[in-house]
């Protein structure tokens, strides 16, 4: 009885799966690039390209400011040497008692004393250009998120940081290349003025050579 029993219902199957009545397999195969409710959907390319715009233009600004700011350290730097050696120079000249030799009316001046005049003065511009290429001369708005001297107008760090926070990235890349384009200035400033620091001090230092050769 029971085998005549199973043996019905696997003809019954039989004839259902025939007939087509038993619905799709839940797991089918999704062909390559075909589109289903399940699968994930690629991002959308304009925002992508948009990203790598943002991510392109941060890195630029943040890779240049860098750079200028590596060049005014480098400014710093030959400025403090120079200015060390012009007035050890200086301070030669006095001790040797050869800055004072053109300390007289112009008229009674020689060969000597034109020497002592252009090696003293030559040598102390330099001092005073390669001094002024020390001191900061950044200046900004009073207002602004890079500067420190506007960021200490904020009363607040908290005013400052929601401030900041409010901003959009573009916003913020802009403030760090207007800053970017502020060191430059600066950078170019103190680079003119140790030029000229160079070329007064090697006038200087040609006049103290003949002095030291001829002034004795």
């Amino acid at each position: 009885m029971t085998e005549t029993t199973q043996h019905r219902q696997s003809e019954q199957t039989s004839q259902l799966l025939s007939a087509g009545v038993v619905s799709a397999p839940l797991m089918s195969n999704v062909r390559s690039g075909e589109s289903t409710p399940n699968s994930i959907q690629p991002p959308n390319e304009d925002v992508s390209q948009t990203d790598k715009k943002t991510e392109f233009h941060w890195k630029f600004a943040d890779e240049t400011h860098q750079y200028v700011r590596d060049y005014i350290r480098q400014a710093d730097q030959k400025a403090a040497f120079f200015f060390a050696g012009s007035t050890a120079l200086i301070a030669f000249l006095y001790k040797a008692n050869l800055v004072q030799l053109w300390v007289k009316v112009p008229g009674q001046w020689g060969y000597v004393d034109m020497l002592s005049f252009v090696s003293a003065i030559g040598l102390v511009i330099s001092a005073f250009a390669f001094l002024a290429a020390v001191f900061p001369k950044l200046n900004g708005s009073k207002r602004g998120y890079v500067f420190f001297g506007a960021i200490s107008e904020f009363e607040y760090g908290k005013e400052y940081a929601h401030e900041v926070l409010q901003q959009d990235v573009v916003d913020l890349i802009s403030a760090k290349l207007c800053h970017v384009h502020a060191l430059s200035v600066i950078c170019g400033q103190k680079f003119y003025a140790i030029k000229v620091g160079q070329w007064s001090g090697m006038i200087g230092v040609a006049a103290m050579i003949l002095l030291l050769l001829f002034g004795k």
